[in-house]
């Protein structure tokens, strides 16, 4: 399965731990694979 995060939780999830960190943890981990684009790099 292909996610896209928004600011919101890649902010939370790298400094936080909860839903949004075990999110990132599952990507992380294959469980998802995510997509991210241009606009929210920058």
């Amino acid at each position: 399965m292909k996610v896209t995060l928004d600011t919101n939780v890649l902010v939370s999830g790298t400094f936080w731990t909860g839903n949004s960190f075990r999110v990132m943890d599952a990507i992380d981990k294959k469980k998802f694979e995510n997509t991210i684009s241009r606009e929210i790099i920058t």
